[in-house]
C-alpha cells in the first residue's frame, strides 16, 4: 500500500508539474500568436508597398523611355533647323551681295548720267574730287 500510495503522489506530482508546464506554454501561446499575426500583416503591407514601388518603377521606364525619344526627336529638329538656317543665312549673304552690286551699278549709272550732262570741264572737276 506504501508503494502504491507513493506511486499516486508521485503521479499527482507529476500530473501537477505538468499542468503547470502547459499552463506556462499555454500562457506563451498567446503572445506567439499575436506576434504572427503582426508580422502577417507587416509582411501583406509590405507586398502592397512593392507592389506600389514596382508600378511606380514602371511608369518611370514609360517615362524615360519617351523622355529619351523626345529628346532625340528634338535634337534631329534642332539639327535640321541648324542646316536650314545655315542654308537660308547663305542665301540671305548672297541676296545682300547682290543687292550692293546692284546698288554700286545704279550710283554708277547715276554718275553716267550726270557726266553726260556735264561740260568737259566740270568732268575733270568731278574727277579731281
Amino acid at each position: 500500500e506504501n508503494d502504491a500510495a507513493a506511486t499516486i503522489l508521485a503521479l499527482r506530482s507529476e500530473s501537477s508539474e505538468a499542468r503547470e508546464a502547459a499552463d506556462k506554454a499555454a500562457a506563451q501561446v498567446d503572445p506567439l500568436k499575436r506576434r504572427v499575426g503582426q508580422l502577417e500583416a507587416d509582411v501583406a503591407e509590405l507586398r502592397g508597398e512593392a507592389r506600389e514601388a514596382r508600378s511606380q518603377l514602371q511608369t518611370v521606364e514609360r517615362w524615360r523611355g519617351r523622355d529619351t525619344e523626345e529628346l532625340e526627336a528634338m535634337s534631329q529638329s534642332n539639327i535640321h533647323q541648324g542646316a536650314l538656317n545655315h542654308r537660308l543665312q547663305s542665301e540671305l549673304s548672297e541676296e545682300v551681295l547682290e543687292c550692293r552690286r546692284a546698288k554700286h551699278a545704279l550710283h554708277q549709272l547715276e554718275s553716267n548720267a550726270e557726266a553726260t550732262d556735264m561740260s568737259p570741264d566740270e568732268r575733270v572737276q568731278r574727277l579731281e574730287a
